[in-house]
């Protein structure tokens, strides 16, 4: 029937802001129909992109910015979209290692705002299309894209990505994806479906076997952590971690480096550079790998600032594989002493789970809530505190700024850790200006 054509133009300002802020961030309305609806009203700007379209549990976010980060080292003009932001929209959709400017989002939100109010699309479907025009009008034809939510039916899954890839496997979300790791893998499996190349991280069990076997049915060649690509001598110190990279007799050994913490963030690194390898056909040079490895910057995981007021760390982690991960980089790092952890964890996620391994790790904590968190996934702090075996060193305190304090002045010159959701370390990084 051809291409929708937009019949009238939103001539008020703020189409951002009004997009943004008529579409509650979670809803779900699965299904890929609006999706292409609104992409062929604007001319099918994600048909020109080659893209590398990461999906998992945990890790995703890293492997987007590291793998963006190896291709701009190469040369390349990028795109990059992740979500959820900590601190402005604008960290969504990032153009050459820098977010879109306003005057864009601006111009392209008027666009998107006509076509998802035509067909009611929710927040991540306006706002994925909105990236997807933006990477168009700014002539990016390379692009690093984060799935939202799943993978088979995932908004992000309308783009014909030349490789594919799945971080991890894990149990979050489970109100729509279920607490079946084998039905999460099949999913996730969903956006290999057009890949040349697919990379899998390190899956094991039943899910890595049905994950693997899909992966087969689908792409041309399979890359595996462990079997295809692997690190080895991991060092973690203040400058990040390092570690060796090989895959198979095509790359390496290789050291490497990136100023991310923890040995999770090997693994990380040597997904994204199996992915960009993919990407590029082999065609990228030691140098190029280093040095965009080297560079990444990633806020919110394992963040550290060093104030006059003391040690903070940012830390996203939301689900127990991650606060798992951060519990173990606390113990690896040295830090001053005392740690405090400030936490707020929505209410619905497992936030038993979540919390137990972070207390094993600390001296006390302060449980609060995070402002920006959505009124109706707001969690009982107060509960919360009552379920841990360490509630004697557990404090709830509601209010954020109190909190704050409250966690600084208990910590003294030692540290204090703020974790729980993205929107936990977003809201203390405005208010300490660590953005």
């Amino acid at each position: 029937s051809g291409p929708h054509v937009l019949t009238s133009s939103a001539t008020s300002t703020g189409a951002l802001a009004t997009l943004l802020a008529r579409r509650p961030a979670r809803r779900v309305n699965w299904g890929l129909d609006r999706m292409k609806f609104m992409l062929d009203a604007l001319g099918n700007p994600e048909a020109d992109l080659e893209a590398i379209h990461v999906a998992g549990t945990n890790g995703k976010g890293s492997v987007v910015v590291t793998a963006d980060s190896i291709l701009r080292a190469a040369g390349m003009h990028t795109g990059r979209y992740t979500s959820p932001h900590l601190v402005g929209f604008s960290e969504r959709i990032v153009i050459d290692g820098h977010p879109a400017e306003s005057d864009l989002l601006e111009s392209c939100a008027r666009d998107v705002l006509l076509l998802a109010n035509e067909v009611d699309a929710t927040f991540f479907e306006a706002t994925t299309a909105l990236a997807f025009e933006v990477f168009g009008r700014s002539g990016v034809t390379t692009a690093v894209v984060e799935v939202g939510l799943g993978g088979r039916l995932d908004a992000t899954n309308v783009l014909n990505a030349s490789v594919a890839v799945v971080t991890s496997i894990a149990n979050d979300h489970a109100e729509y994806l279920g607490t079946d790791l084998v039905a999460i893998a099949r999913e996730k499996a969903g956006i290999i479906q057009t890949a040349r190349t697919a990379v899998i991280g390190p899956v094991g069990g039943e899910a890595g076997e049905v994950l693997g076997k899909l992966a087969g049915e689908s792409a041309e060649r399979v890359l595996r952590f462990g079997d295809d690509m692997s690190v080895g001598n991991v060092e973690s110190g203040p400058d990040g971690t390092s570690f060796t990279y090989r895959c198979g007799k095509s790359r390496g050994p290789l050291r490497l480096r990136t100023p991310l913490h923890g040995t999770h963030q090997a693994t990380n690194a040597a997904i994204a550079v199996a992915a960009t390898d993919a990407f590029t056909g082999g065609a990228l040079d030691d140098v190029h790998i280093q040095r965009g490895v080297g560079a990444v910057r990633w806020p919110g995981r394992f963040q550290v600032e060093r104030r006059e007021d003391g040690t903070w760390v940012y830390d996203i982690a939301h689900n127990p594989a991650a606060a798992g991960a951060l519990a173990n980089v606390l113990g690896q790092f040295d830090l001053p002493e005392p740690i405090v952890l400030l936490a707020s964890v929505l209410g619905d996620k497992d936030w038993t789970a979540v919390l137990a391994p972070l207390m094993d790790a600390v001296e006390a904590a302060v449980f609060t809530v995070a402002p920006s968190s959505p009124s109706d996934r707001r969690w009982d702090a107060s509960a919360a505190r009552e379920a841990l075996d360490r509630s004697a060193v557990i404090e709830v305190v509601p209010d954020f700024d109190r909190a704050l304090a409250t966690a600084r002045a208990r910590a003294g010159a030692g540290t204090v850790v703020v974790t729980g959701s993205c929107h936990t370390v977003g809201d203390a990084l405005r208010r300490n200006d660590s953005a």
